[in-house]
């Protein structure tokens, strides 16, 4: 097969009868399902089609989903990943907490508002990065042009890492007494 699952591909001769419709050179295209020699496009306009993969190109894109990386590749991207992740994590407390020097002091403002605990409130945030990513993996493709699929999984990790943080403190605080 020349294309593989979620792959990002554009479509290079739209027929005649495409025009003004699915078919057209500048838009992006997510492969939905690969056939011997057709595939099944997703368009941002949410329109399914199957069309001869002929038809197509793969962008050259390094956020395909799909594409084959050694155990050395995925160590310096995790690398790469994981510093990104400490960069956002800095500048984000800083816009949400000021000048507190407490790191959770946002999630702990659900528990002071009586809305619910700040474990459930990490919860919730999380849960949210959650539906998006199964939107992403449903669909292959999201609305929010200004936040990726990798955002997303970066604040998901960022927010398992503030939820450990926090557990650790609350421990801390109840050995110290």
């Amino acid at each position: 097969m020349k294309f593989r699952k979620w792959q990002k591909v554009r479509c290079v001769t739209p027929e005649p009868w495409d025009a003004g419709k699915l078919l057209n050179r500048e838009t992006e295209y997510v492969v939905l399902e690969c056939r011997t020699d057709a595939i099944k496009v997703l368009a941002d306009n949410f329109e399914e089609a199957w069309f001869y993969d002929e038809r197509f190109v793969a962008i050259e894109d390094s956020n395909n989903v799909g594409t084959e990386m050694t155990k050395e590749e995925y160590l310096k991207f995790h690398e790469a990943f994981c510093a990104d992740m400490v960069r956002i994590t800095k500048a984000k407390n800083h816009d949400y907490t000021g000048n507190n020097p407490n790191p959770f002091a946002n999630f702990e403002g659900v528990e002071n508002a009586n809305v619910c605990s700040t474990e459930q409130g990490f919860l919730v945030r999380m849960h949210d990065k959650m539906a998006r990513i199964n939107s992403f993996v449903q669909k292959g493709v999201l609305q929010v042009a200004d936040e990726s699929i990798e955002d997303t999984l970066k604040d998901l990790a960022n927010y398992s890492a503030l939820l450990a943080g926090y557990i650790k403190s609350k421990k801390q605080e109840a050995r110290n007494g």
